[in-house]
């Protein structure tokens, strides 16, 4: 190995490295500057998407109510429809019944 004296650095040598130096200093500055730009945007935008959410979930949340609540509305109203069809077979029976029995009375009269 070579011994290699460091040679005693010049006033120049020390300005060139200190400017160097801030320059890179000043880079990093405005790059961490931008940075925390973007960082409040995103917030910002965050925020905007946490409201849309939550708002997308309050609507969700009442349609299921609703949906419940006409899925039991459909239910009922079926239930009473087929009891009023009941009703009416059952009407049309007694109809039919009535009308032999006249029939049956027209046939004693002749």
């Amino acid at each position: 190995m070579v011994n290699k004296k460091k040679k005693a650095e010049t006033p120049r040598d020390l300005r060139k490295k200190n400017k160097r130096i801030k320059e890179s200093r000043d880079a990093l500055k405005e790059r961490n500057r931008e940075k925390s730009v973007d960082l409040k945007k995103n917030r910002g935008a965050l925020d905007d998407l946490k409201k849309s959410r939550d708002s997308w979930k309050a609507r969700y949340e009442q349609t299921v109510v609703k949906n419940q609540k006409l899925a039991s509305d459909i239910k009922n109203q079926s239930t009473e429809l087929k009891e009023s069809k009941r009703a009416i077979s059952e009407k049309d029976n007694q109809l039919l019944k009535l009308q032999k029995k006249c029939e049956e009375l027209k046939k004693k009269m002749k």
